[in-house]
């Protein structure tokens, strides 16, 4: 009887990997099917608005959808997840996009590779940021408050209105965020997170470092690959649903 169990519970198990496999297999699909198609519609008005005709039109959606599908089968693969191992499949895929439209590989992989290491530092960022665990950590540690238009995209969306940012810099050009709500709890929803400073603001050349290496990256990408916020309202700070 026990043997027929154990027999059984394996059984069951390898069912669950398979079925995950292919849900897995599925996803990926998926993912690469719906970049092909926003690739081709995408690729296809392009192609038209530069030559006017429709072999423009059919040759940019034929194009679209080629780069559009090794996209989406990347993201579809790694989701929200950003590695060493991402970049390197995103530059792959790039290069492989550029030469089956017609470009040469090594520029495909090269602006590929750009893109992706520029995401990957940005997602990554708060790998070196120190958050403490409180108000009184903050303080301790020496963390300076920051008000007005300086907390403006960690106070978007209800409730949100009152929380503190706090800022600490670490050597020389960088510095970590902390962001509390108004009963001192820490920050953490992907909307208003701290984020880690490459540069910290401050000075002429800090801020204008501040700016291109932390400012721009955030209205673009968001906080994090699932941020649900567009650039719109990251620059001004006011989400759809926020009191103006």
């Amino acid at each position: 009887m026990a043997a027929f169990m154990g027999s059984a519970v394996s059984a069951a198990g390898g069912a669950m990997a398979i079925t995950g496999a292919q849900f897995a297999a599925a996803q990926l699909v998926g993912s690469a099917i719906a970049g092909a198609v926003s690739g081709a519609v995408i690729g296809a008005a392009t192609g038209y608005a530069a030559t006017g005709t429709l072999r423009g039109a059919l040759e940019g959606a034929r194009d679209g959808a080629t780069t559009g599908a090794l996209s989406g089968a990347v993201s579809g693969y790694y989701g929200s997840n950003w590695s060493g191992q991402r970049v390197a499949a995103e530059s792959v895929a790039g290069g492989v996009s550029s030469e089956l439209t017609g470009g040469d590989f090594k520029d495909g992989f090269k602006n590929s590779f750009l893109i992706s290491t520029s995401k990957y530092a940005h997602y990554n960022r708060n790998y070196f940021n120190e958050h403490p665990r409180n108000l009184e950590a903050a303080n301790a540690k020496e963390y300076s408050s920051m008000a007005g238009i300086k907390k403006l995209n960690h106070t978007m969306g209800p409730g949100a209105s009152d929380n503190m940012k706090m800022i600490k810099a670490n050597g020389w050009f960088s510095s970590s965020e902390a962001i509390f709500s108004a009963n001192g709890n820490p920050v953490l929803n992907v909307v208003n997170a701290a984020s880690f400073n490459y540069v910290s603001p401050g000075g002429i050349i800090g801020n204008v470092g501040h700016f291109i290496t932390d400012m721009v990256p955030y209205y673009v990408l968001g906080n994090a690959s699932n941020d649900p916020t567009n650039p719109l309202e990251r620059l001004t700070g006011c989400r759809v649903y926020c009191s103006l």
